[in-house]
């Protein structure tokens, strides 16, 4: 087989499989499935371009866990009023807030800079709903907190570039389908039966590339 499968970019798990299909319109078609979560690949008509198209998804989903997301940069911002610390981000900034004496420690929010342009780390609900904004202990433990979603939103936004070697494969595997496809085309314009055989030796030969 030219590509192997990698891991399911969902669940991460390595049950999975090449499967055949068949609908009512496009008739047969086959698709990568994940055993562990039910996850599909999309619908193709050769198992290289079904497998091609799930190791592309799988190398954007692990891509961006390779990637350091460097520390924010905390500065005294204490005026006398609630916020005491502040990091510049994503167009904005982290505060950590000091709601006082009711509720020793601080709270974590996200500022856009316009005034009330801001939204808070929530706590987990209770049974009577939502708790408002999470106190964490420490200015440590504040800290680790925006230091998180910071980089979870970071991350959100990456996708990872695959490997040379990969990425040759991957395009080879396309190259060779998009030839397969077009012999199949002419095949479909002749009745001439020299033509015919010469287009199936050529199909042949790129099934055996293929499946090598």
């Amino acid at each position: 087989m030219l590509l192997d499968l990698k891991n399911c970019p969902f669940c991460g798990g390595d049950k999975v499989s090449v499967q055949h299909g068949t609908t009512s319109t496009r008739g047969q078609y086959l698709m990568v499935w994940c055993v562990s979560c039910q996850a599909a690949g999309g619908e193709h008509l050769a198992e290289a371009e079904a497998i091609a198209a799930w190791n592309r998804r799988a190398l954007q989903a692990v891509g961006p866990e390779s990637v350091a997301v460097k520390p924010l940069e905390w500065v005294d911002a204490d005026e006398g009023m609630c916020t005491k610390w502040r990091a510049a981000a994503l167009g904005g900034h982290y505060e950590l807030v000091d709601f006082g004496k009711d509720d020793p420690g601080f709270a974590v929010n996200f500022h856009w800079g316009r005034p009330l342009s801001f939204w808070f780390i929530q706590g987990e609900p209770d049974e009577r709903g939502p708790t408002g904004p999470k106190i964490f202990p420490t200015l440590k433990a504040a800290k680790a907190a925006a230091q998180a979603d910071y980089e979870r939103r970071i991350r959100s936004a990456l996708v990872a570039t695959p490997p040379a070697a990969e990425a040759r494969e991957a395009r080879l595997s396309e190259n060779i389908h998009e030839a397969w496809r077009e012999a199949d085309a002419i095949r479909e314009l002749t009745s001439d039966k020299r033509i015919i055989e010469k287009l199936d030796r050529i199909r042949a030969a790129l099934s055996d590339e293929v499946t090598r």
